[in-house]
């Protein structure tokens, strides 16, 4: 299986107390490919260095034979742009450039997030 993975599956594989941990693990597993866009390891030191834990921890996923890193695309920046209307909080602009990823490679989203969840389910039309 190959899909985009939002920050909040990757920050449940890193810490230990998640409660979305064992879930995340299982979703990993299931990855052949891990395509991670650039703004998810940003949240990911973010979260990181705000929970005082060794942004060191960053160069072990990079390292994952799983991993792809994609960089944001314009056309994610245009994504976003258009479906700003979702935009309620600061993070939510950071979603719609990993939607946006997931959309314009044609790849399934894994994330955790309900709001995200749902407003991909709009704009895909499912």
């Amino acid at each position: 299986m190959k899909a985009v993975v939002d920050t909040d599956v990757l920050a449940a594989i890193i810490a230990e107390d998640s409660e979305y941990r064992d879930e995340a693990l299982r979703l990993w597993e299931m990855l052949d490919e891990a395509v991670v866009p650039a703004i998810v390891f940003c949240e990911l030191a973010y979260i990181l260095i705000s929970s005082g834990h060794d942004v060191g921890l960053l160069d072990e996923a990079l390292r994952d034979p799983k991993v792809r890193l994609v960089e944001t695309a314009p056309a994610d920046i245009r994504f976003a742009q258009r479906h700003r209307h979702y935009v309620e909080e600061v993070d939510d602009y950071n979603d719609l450039l990993v939607l946006g990823a997931a959309v314009r490679l044609g790849l399934p989203l894994l994330t955790f997030d309900a709001k995200l969840n749902s407003v991909a389910e709009k704009i895909r039309g499912r």
